[in-house]
């Protein structure tokens, strides 16, 4: 909840708190590299995702995340390197274009990441429901068509 209201720091204490419970909680791996990107902590951000990846098994949300903390980091090399893998995956319920979304949209490509958006939600992927107050897709906020989509999604 602290990182979908932007209050990082509160996150990441709350989110080590959980690791200090159980260190392999997935989720919390998950979320804590995702606000080390936001606080710009990128090395941090980065060990927090590959762990968290290593401790799905793989799984294609966190390969995201992953991809888009490398981009938040300016390694674009390894961001489009994910990217290629999320996009030559096949399409099966792992994967969504929700998650090219947030890759484009680490690596400043709006028209993509909006294309990407536009396709998780004709395909109705749950986590559309946090677009509005995803911290990734902030950049996005003052384009029209990302507008247009918190409409359709009624979120606007």
């Amino acid at each position: 909840i602290c990182y979908q209201a932007h209050r990082y720091e509160n996150a990441v204490k709350y989110l080590l708190e959980t690791l200090e419970i159980d260190e392999q909680f997935i989720y919390a791996r998950f979320h804590l590299g995702l606000t080390y990107a936001q606080l710009k902590r990128h090395d941090e951000a980065i060990v927090e995702l590959q762990r968290a990846l290593e401790l799905s098994g793989g799984g294609a949300l966190i390969k995201a995340a992953l991809g888009y903390a490398y981009a938040n980091a300016g390694k674009r090399t390894e961001a489009l390197a994910i990217l290629a893998e999320l996009q030559a995956a096949p399409q099966h319920r792992d994967t969504s274009p929700y998650y090219l979304a947030t890759i484009y949209a680490g690596l400043g490509e709006t028209a993509q990441a909006l294309q990407a958006l536009n396709a998780a939600c004709e395909e109705c992927y749950n986590w559309m429901i946090w677009l509005r107050s995803e911290p990734i897709f902030l950049p996005l906020h003052a384009e029209p068509q990302f507008q247009e989509l918190l409409q359709r999604l009624r979120l606007a």
